[in-house]
Formats: structure tokens, C-alpha cells, sequence
């Protein structure tokens, strides 16, 4: 027995004694790197207690004592630090980690007495806490990077730490997208390691002289090292047993659930997918009765896994993890040798000697333990240490001297054929609320979104230094996967469609709360993303009567906008385009609002351009200035306007039928009768008339109760393919500066019922025609033809009769001169002459008759290209036909007429 007392301790005499400790007496040793200082180099080991677990950490309170005096504990901060315990044949149960903690529990005599915590590196990776986003990775890929990163960084790390993946049998897909969200390393992966499946622990080595620790990653019971080869023995044990024994042993089970339901939305696909995995071992009887309508049934963010069989395989992790977390045993023992994860035999045990040798194995998932080596100081130096012995020598059972060495542990196991699974409670993922980020793109796009309107952002927190493969902090669409905006509306191909431009803010929320579902809500007007200024006038808040939508053409520097202003008494709504000024401006018209105010143009609608416009329609277009107010009534309400042209319909066929009872031509009233029809009928089939037939036809109708005016400087066209029928309830005038042009294909009737019909050249000729008939100049009453200034010249070709009603006549013609009458002849003259014979030739008018035919072309519209090789049919409109092909030229037959008439002509398609 070795004792020494603080009066008989010097700090020569007290490292006398460590050193005749460390060569003779140790349990339990100390293991430092070669690059610690010497003073730490001599530090003795003095007892150790502390735990180790599978999905856990290696935690461990090493007290040593020194004589060095001048031992600085900074010195010890940080250092790779290992111990072992002696084991029965001569070996040595190591165990390795980081010193992360130094704490001098008592000093005297220059010698000091020290506690270390020794803990693995995720542990250690606890104190470091980042934001940062990782894309298209796996969760092993992701793990890589982090971990290789510290071991890059940080030379401790890149000494005493090595990770292995050699246990992993299952896939790991890649992820689209993975925020670390304020999460420490080590919280961060192992949340992602539980959300897998995937269990860790760890195994010590020594690389020469040089403590490490290896971090191996498991997902298979074959994946934990097994020393099984020899069984551990069954036995009430004291702490000086030769042989490692195992001294208590228990078995223990709880009530689990039998099913687990993971759900989540696939969006992609519009409906949810589902995993479901029921329990297979464990229960029987009632038990397994009573955990029928136990299920755990998450329903988990959008897109939880890459595909079904990636979803199932995660369902069957989870409920692994319960049948883990149900059954299990626990046992002490002085094995020294048994370690977090590795797997053991036992005999000697009443009920486990009646297992398999299968079933008689099982896996250490965690380990508690307590070592020291044999030494008693005086009470001021054991004080410290007996905190940690006595929770020790109760659970030995026995009261084991404090001069002897002493090891015990206790631990937790499972069956070797387990799988352990590390727990995963969704509530442990950190709660997002929402967060700015700003919208990146590839290029010199000035908007990038995907197929499905996705866009991708940079989230304000990423720093290059953490991103070194250009994904998140490069301003690319690499930053972030593809994330969903918030529409108004979204639908089947319909909706509303506004995509965030590169370099504005939008603000991102998460779905679920889950930091690995962000989705885009807006966004944010920022310092240098103003409000817009509508017209490019005005600011805010003078201009906060303004409100609407104005977008901005890519690459360049025009605008189109939606506008409501509602500003008071002046409120409006105008649709814009840079493109043309082209605008539809309703309501309250004024210039465009500058400093809140506007100067007035008008009230009702504008619909302006600087190009050109059209207004089409397939059904008809009224337009009207016969008031709805309030938009009451139909939209095809006209009746003021069927008024109307019935009176005018009326007029036009009574005084046209009156006409041709007097030797005038009568109107043909078809057409506008038919006009007048389709007025009325207009409506029909419509949503006012759905079940009235003949209705919609193309046709235009402008009516107005105060008048209508048309004019132009140029050029006034009026075209009608068939009739073109003007009626007035008064009169119709026609005014010409110079010349009033009428010409007819056929003919031309005037009739006046009723005062004169006046035909006057107020200074030119009046020329009367009938260039291929007669002329017929007929008066009831007196027909007079005077010449004020000149002659009255009577000329025909063959004869010249002048007879009144009486029979007297005078015939001028065949060389002669024949006069009669049935009464007296009278001439009076001063002289009478009778000489020899003597004529005057009159000079007739001569009429040319040319041909008025056609020669039909078939063309492209669109560039004038003539088509030849084209079947044609030609119906005249006296019943003749005509077919063939046009020429290359594109020319159909030439048709000869010497009078204008209608004509049909259809170009065929070959298979026609």
C-alpha cells in the first residue's frame, strides 16, 4: 500500500511517489500526443469515470496529479488525449478523444491534482454554429464535406480524428436541397443522420504514439466489431477478480407501437406519397394486441425523400428505432475490454445458457464507467476523488478497499442482430420563421425560373468561405434548389404568373417550418429596389392614392403597367405600354399624377396609341351612344336603334315600290330586310337567348340619338358587296366642293314622288346620253327647251318628226321635208324664196362599246406570289359555269361580258 500525507509531501517526494505509481502500480494509464510540453507529459493518471454510447458521445472526467508545479492547464486545452485500463491478460482497453476541458480540483506542496474531460470531436463541434445551404448532396456527401473541412482547418482534428462509412450497406440519395439552419455541426448531422437511419460510434486507436479517434457511420448489426469469439462469464465478481466477469445482468421491454406512417406531398406529381412499415419483433400476446392501434404517423415536409423506395426505406428506419427503444437489457459488469458498439457472448447465465449462440450475442449501445488506480492520499487530496468512488462502490456492492485498484462499468445492450437506429423526432429540426433572400439567375437573365415557374435564391446568410464548390454563395442558380413562389392563383396551365426579377429581395418562408422546404412569398422593396413610380412621375407618400402593377421590359428600360387611382372625386384605372404610349385610361381622365396632383382631360374611357389599332369581332360589334347608365340592361341593348331602322326599312320599300308603279326602278329592299333580321336576331343563342336560333351575325351597328359625323382631309371609301342603301326620314344631300361622280354597271333610276327633280350645270354643259338606246324625255304638262344665249340644235341620223296630238306633223328626213295637217298651213315671212336644192350635214355623236370581262388571279397574301396549278370553278350570274386550272401566272379563265354582272369563283384544294 502506498500513502502519502500532505505533512510528510514535498514536490520531490511527491513525484518520487507518482513515478514508483506510474512503473508499478497502474490500472489505469494516461496517453498523451509526443508534441505535448513535458510538464503535461508527466502527468499520472489518477481515476476516471464517464460514458460512451452508440448515437451518443464519448464523455469522460480524468483526474491526474503532477508534481510539475508550474504546470500551465492552457497547456492541456485542446491536446488529443487517450486511456487505457489494464486488462487481465496483460492488454489494454484503450479509449481516445480531445481535451476540452481542464479544471484544478486542488494544489499543495507545489504538486497539483487536475480533472480533464475528455470528449469526442462532435462533441467538440457542438461550440460551432453556422448558417449555410448544401445542394444536390447526399447526406454522406454532406457529412464529408463538414468533416473534412474541420481536418482541413484545424490541425488537432486532422490528428486525432478519422471517420469511416464502411458500414453504411443502404443508398443515400442526393438531396436537392439542405439548410444548416443556425445548428451546431454536430447537432446538424446528426439530425441528419437520425432522419436516415444512420448510427454512429466510435472506436481508439493509437497511430504510434498519437491518441485518435475514429468516427464510424453504421446502418447494418454487422457493421460493430465482434468479440464474441470468447464469451464473457456470468459471476458474482469482486473488484480484485482475475477474470473480467460479468457480475449483474437484466432484461427489460416496454410497450411500442406496431405501425409507422410516413406521408409527404410530392408536388411534382400533385398527390401525396406514403410509407408505411409495421413492427416485427418483440411483442406477442396482449402486447402485440395493444399496439394495433398504436401508430406513429408523421406527415412530413413536401418531397421528404428521393422517390418511394427512399421513403419506404426511412419508414423502415423509424420503426427499427421504436422496436430499439422498446426491449433491451442492462448488466455491470468488470469487463474491461467492452466498449460502445462492439459486440460480446455471455455463458454462465441461467436463462441466456438456453439461447442460441445467435441469440446470446449482443451489442453494447452504451457504457458507463468508473477505473482508478490503487492510492490513498491524506483526506485533502482524497476528497475530490470520492465523489466519483462512492457512486462506484455502491454499485460494486461490496466495500472494496481504497488501496487496490478498482474497475467496474455498467452498460446497455441489445441483440446483436438489433439494428440499431438512432430516434428522430421531427420537433428537434430548428423552426424557421421568415427570412430575406434575394433572387439569383445564370447570365446576364435578368428572370430565371425553371419549367414550373421555379425560381432560385441566395439566402442573405452563406458566405463564400463555407461554399467553396459555388453553390450558395456564388449569385448563381446554384445557390439553392429550385424553390415554388406563392401565386394568387396557380392552376392547371391557368393562373397568375409574376416571376421576381435577379437582384430584387423576396421573402421565403418554409414549409412545415422545415429549413429544407423553402418556398418564396414576395417581395420586399428594399434601399435599392424602390416602389414604382407609375409614368415615371411622382413619389411616395405624396402619390399613395396610387397603387397597380408595372413591370419592366428585359434589357431594356420601358414599362407596362396596371394603375388604380383612388385618389378622392378623381378616381381612375389606366392599362399602359411603353410600347406605342398604348393606353386604355378609364374613369376620372387627368394627366399623369405628379406630387399627388393631376390635371384634368376628361372623364369616361380613352383608348389611345401611337401605332396602329384594330377592333375585332367574331359576333357582331354595337357601337352605341344611346344610354345604359350603369351598364343596365343587355349588352346588345338596341332598341332605340331597331326603332329606327324599321321606320327607315319602311320607307325604303314603300317609296321604292311606289316608284315602280310609276315607271321608276323600285330599291331592292331584300338585303335590308335581311340586314334587319339579323339586328333583331342578333342576341339569339346568346347567354340572354340560349335557346333562339339564327343569331351572332358579323355585323356592325353604330347609332347614335344626338347624330353621327365621319370625316377625313383625304380620302372617304364606302364599299358594299352587295347593296349600298342610304335612307333618311328627311333628306338626303350630297355637297362636293368639285364634282359629284355617280357611275352605274347598269343603271341609274331618280324618282321624286312628290315637288321637282332639278337638274342644273350651273356653268358647264349638261350632257343628257343614251350612247346605245333612246332617250325618252317625257312631261305631262309643257316640255320646253330654251337657249338664252345661243341655238337650239336638233340633230338625227335618219329622221326628224315633230307632231302634236292633232296629226299635224313636220318629218324631216330621207332628203325630204314632209309636212301635214288637217287644217290650214300658215307661213308668214316678209319674202318668200324657192331656190335650188341645198343641205346641211349634222354631226352625230359617235359611242365606243368595249368589253367590260375579267381575268380572276389567284395570289398569296402574304407576298403577292402568284399560284399556279389551282382547280377553279366560276359561276356567272347568267347561270353559266367555267372550271379549270390557273396558269403559272396564277391567271384563271378570262371571262368577255360587255355589261358588269356578279360572279362566284372558288379556288379548290387538289382533294376537292
Amino acid at each position: 500500500m502506498l500513502t502519502m500525507t500532505a505533512s510528510s509531501m514535498t514536490s520531490a517526494s511527491f513525484g518520487a511517489f507518482l513515478n514508483l505509481l506510474t512503473h508499478e502500480r497502474r490500472l489505469l494509464r494516461l496517453h498523451l500526443p509526443s508534441s505535448a510540453p513535458s510538464a503535461v507529459q508527466r502527468l499520472v493518471a489518477l481515476q476516471v469515470t464517464g460514458t460512451e454510447a452508440v448515437c451518443g458521445n464519448v464523455i469522460y472526467r480524468v483526474q491526474c496529479a503532477s508534481s510539475a508545479a508550474d504546470l500551465d492547464i492552457h497547456a492541456l486545452q485542446g491536446v488529443p488525449i487517450g486511456f487505457s485500463v489494464k486488462e487481465g491478460d496483460g492488454g489494454a482497453a484503450l479509449v481516445c478523444g480531445l481535451a476540452t476541458s481542464v479544471r484544478q480540483i486542488h494544489s499543495e506542496a507545489g504538486a497539483v491534482l487536475l480533472e480533464i474531460e475528455l470528449c469526442d470531436a462532435l462533441r467538440l463541434l457542438e461550440q460551432r454554429k453556422t448558417w449555410r445551404v448544401f445542394c444536390d448532396l447526399s447526406v454522406l456527401e454532406i457529412s464529408e464535406q463538414i468533416l473534412t473541412e474541420h481536418r482541413h482547418d484545424n490541425s488537432v482534428l486532422a490528428a486525432a480524428l478519422r471517420w469511416h462509412v464502411s458500414g453504411l450497406h443502404k443508398a443515400y440519395p442526393k438531396r436537392a436541397f439542405v439548410m444548416q439552419a443556425g445548428e451546431s455541426d454536430a447537432d446538424f448531422l446528426q439530425r441528419l443522420w437520425r432522419q436516415e437511419g444512420i448510427a454512429w460510434h466510435f472506436r481508439f486507436a493509437l497511430e504510434g504514439n498519437e491518441p485518435v479517434h475514429h468516427l464510424h457511420l453504421a446502418d447494418h448489426p454487422s457493421a460493430y466489431p465482434d468479440h464474441s469469439a470468447v464469451a464473457l462469464r456470468f459471476h458474482q465478481a469482486g473488484v480484485m477478480e482475475q477474470t473480467d466477469t460479468v457480475t449483474h445482468w437484466e432484461a427489460w421491454c416496454e410497450q411500442s407501437i406496431d405501425e409507422v406512417t410516413l406521408t409527404a406531398f410530392d408536388y411534382k406529381a400533385n398527390r401525396c406519397t406514403q410509407a408505411q412499415e409495421k413492427a416485427l419483433r418483440g411483442k406477442d400476446g396482449a402486447g402485440l394486441a395493444l399496439a394495433r392501434t398504436l401508430e406513429d404517423y408523421e406527415y412530413a415536409p413536401p418531397v421528404l425523400a428521393a422517390g418511394l423506395a427512399h421513403q419506404q426505406q426511412m419508414a423502415r428506419r423509424r420503426i427499427e428505432a421504436h422496436e430499439l427503444a422498446a426491449q433491451g437489457c442492462r448488466a455491470r459488469s468488470v469487463v474491461r475490454s467492452l466498449r460502445a458498439g462492439t459486440v460480446f457472448r455471455i455463458s454462465g447465465h441461467p436463462h441466456l445458457d438456453t439461447l442460441t449462440e445467435r441469440e446470446a450475442r449482443f451489442t453494447v449501445t452504451q457504457l458507463t464507467l468508473y477505473a482508478r488506480n490503487s492510492l490513498v492520499l491524506d483526506a485533502e487530496w482524497m476528497a475530490p476523488l470520492m465523489k466519483e468512488w462512492l457512486p462506484a462502490r455502491a454499485a460494486l456492492g461490496d466495500q472494496t478497499a481504497l488501496d487496490l485498484p478498482v474497475y467496474c462499468n455498467g452498460f446497455d445492450c441489445v441483440q446483436s442482430d438489433t439494428a440499431i437506429v438512432p430516434r428522430y423526432d421531427p420537433e428537434d429540426v430548428p423552426k424557421l420563421g421568415l427570412m430575406s433572400a434575394v433572387v439569383v439567375g445564370d447570365g446576364d437573365k435578368e428572370v430565371d425560373v425553371d419549367e414550373l415557374g421555379r425560381i432560385a435564391v441566395r439566402f442573405l446568410f452563406t458566405r463564400p468561405q463555407e461554399h467553396p464548390r459555388g453553390r450558395g454563395a456564388s449569385g448563381t442558380t446554384g445557390d439553392s434548389a429550385r424553390i415554388r413562389i406563392l401565386q394568387p392563383w396557380a392552376d392547371a396551365g391557368f393562373g397568375t404568373a409574376f416571376w421576381p426579377r435577379v437582384g430584387s429581395e423576396i421573402l421565403i418562408a418554409f414549409l412545415q417550418n422545415h429549413p429544407d422546404k423553402p418556398v418564396a412569398l414576395g417581395g420586399l422593396y428594399d434601399g435599392t429596389h424602390y416602389p414604382p413610380k407609375f409614368s415615371r412621375q411622382g413619389k411616395l407618400p405624396e402619390n399613395s392614392a396610387l397603387s397597380g402593377i408595372r413591370s419592366k421590359e428585359l434589357k431594356a428600360n420601358r414599362h407596362n403597367h396596371l394603375l388604380f387611382d383612388d385618389s378622392r372625386g378623381q378616381i381612375s384605372a389606366q392599362m399602359f405600354s411603353d410600347h406605342a404610349a398604348t393606353q386604355l385610361n378609364q374613369g376620372w381622365l387627368g394627366s399623369p399624377r405628379t406630387e399627388g396632383r393631376s390635371a384634368p382631360r376628361g372623364e369616361g374611357f380613352e383608348l389611345a396609341t401611337d401605332a396602329a389599332g384594330c377592333l375585332r369581332t367574331a359576333h357582331g360589334l354595337l357601337i352605341t351612344a344611346f344610354a345604359r347608365l350603369n351598364a343596365s340592361g343587355n349588352q346588345l341593348a338596341r332598341e332605340e336603334t331597331l326603332a329606327l331602322m324599321q321606320q327607315c326599312v319602311q320607307l325604303f320599300t314603300g317609296i321604292g315600290e311606289y316608284a315602280a308603279q310609276h315607271q321608276a326602278k323600285a330599291g331592292d329592299h331584300a338585303p335590308h330586310e335581311r340586314l334587319h333580321r339579323q339586328l333583331q336576331q342578333w342576341e339569339n343563342g346568346s347567354n340572354t337567348k340560349p335557346d333562339a336560333g339564327d343569331g351572332g351575325a358579323p355585323v356592325v351597328a353604330v347609332t347614335a340619338p344626338a347624330g353621327l359625323h365621319f370625316s377625313t382631309p383625304e380620302t372617304a371609301v364606302t364599299h358594299a358587296g352587295e347593296n349600298c342603301d342610304t335612307v333618311a326620314l328627311r333628306h338626303i344631300q350630297l355637297a362636293s366642293g368639285e364634282h359629284l361622280t355617280a357611275n352605274a354597271g347598269k343603271g341609274i333610276s331618280l324618282f321624286a314622288q312628290s315637288e321637282d327633280l332639278t337638274l342644273i350645270a350651273h356653268q358647264g354643259e349638261l350632257k343628257l346620253q343614251s350612247q346605245h338606246n333612246d332617250t325618252k324625255v317625257a312631261a305631262a304638262k309643257n316640255l320646253s327647251l330654251t337657249a338664252s344665249g345661243g341655238k337650239v340644235q336638233i340633230i338625227a341620223a335618219d329622221e326628224i318628226l315633230l307632231a302634236a296630238s292633232d296629226g299635224s306633223y313636220l318629218r324631216l328626213g330621207g332628203g325630204k321635208i314632209d309636212m301635214g295637217c288637217s287644217g290650214a298651213a300658215t307661213i308668214h315671212a316678209a319674202t318668200h324664196r324657192w331656190i335650188d336644192a341645198q343641205t346641211t350635214p349634222g354631226e352625230l355623236p359617235t359611242f365606243a362599246k368595249d368589253d367590260v370581262g375579267r381575268k380572276p388571279v389567284l395570289a398569296r397574301p402574304t407576298d403577292d406570289q402568284k399560284i399556279a396549278g389551282v382547280r377553279f370553278e366560276i359561276d356567272s350570274g347568267d347561270g353559266g359555269k367555267t372550271s379549270g386550272q390557273t396558269n403559272d401566272l396564277g391567271r384563271a379563265a378570262s371571262l368577255s361580258k360587255n355589261a358588269f354582272e356578279q360572279m362566284r369563283i372558288r379556288f379548290l384544294d387538289s382533294d376537292d
